[in-house]
């Protein structure tokens, strides 16, 4: 499969992947993230601190909506067990009719003080703890789009992207296979798994390298 065959891409965004230097699936595929969001452990309310945090809670009372030179501001309290923790989301007033109220719902977002209290801010829902890629910003295709393409481009991973390495080889230094090592770089199931295929991928890149 060519690449502007892909569902979603077209003459625009195809564009836009050549400026950054992708061309082909493989090139996509080989495109892999710069960072990662754990949103596998939850945090208690009471043990927020900085960063970003997967936080679990019910909130029980209507999100507020409040202006403010033409931006808006929704905040609201997350609860748990161990205490409480404020919410709030800037210009997203949709956020009002989003946020179920005396539900138990996970948040993901990064924490920031404001009048020396923490706030968790424009958190996002989740349905299911996972490790979540973060990819470079490529002009003209948003973040959610980008992952939806590399979605596609690992149906694709085997026949676009041949194991390189010898069995022997492989397994004289206990590497994963290939497609194994591609799938779990860009979407991985578990730390564990991440790890094992970003050391695949770096020790083929150490020994292109060095040949």
């Amino acid at each position: 499969m060519e690449l502007s065959e892909m569902r979603g891409i077209g003459p625009a965004r195809m564009e836009s992947l050549r400026a950054v230097g992708i061309v082909s699936l493989r090139d996509l595929l080989y495109c892999l993230p710069v960072r990662y969001e754990d949103r596998t452990k939850v945090v208690p309310c009471a043990e927020v601190s900085s960063g970003e945090v997967l936080v679990m809670g019910i909130v029980n009372d209507p999100p507020k909506l409040s202006r403010y030179n033409g931006l808006t501001r929704v905040t609201a309290t997350l609860t748990d067990a161990t205490g409480k923790l404020a919410l709030v989301w800037y210009n997203q007033p949709w956020m009002m009719q989003n946020l179920p109220v005396g539900e138990s719902i996970m948040l993901f977002g990064r924490v920031a003080f404001s009048r020396n209290r923490r706030v968790l801010q424009s958190p996002q829902r989740v349905t299911e703890p996972s490790i979540q890629p973060v990819y470079r910003a490529v002009k003209g295709i948003p973040a959610k789009s980008f992952r939806t393409m590399m979605e596609q481009a690992l149906e694709q991973v085997d026949d676009c992207c041949p194991e390189t390495l010898p069995n022997a080889l492989r397994l004289r230094h206990g590497l994963c296979e290939l497609n194994f090592a591609l799938r779990e770089a860009h979407f991985p199931s578990n730390i564990d798994n991440l790890r094992l295929a970003r050391r695949r991928l770096a020790f083929e890149q150490m020994l292109m390298y060095q040949a």
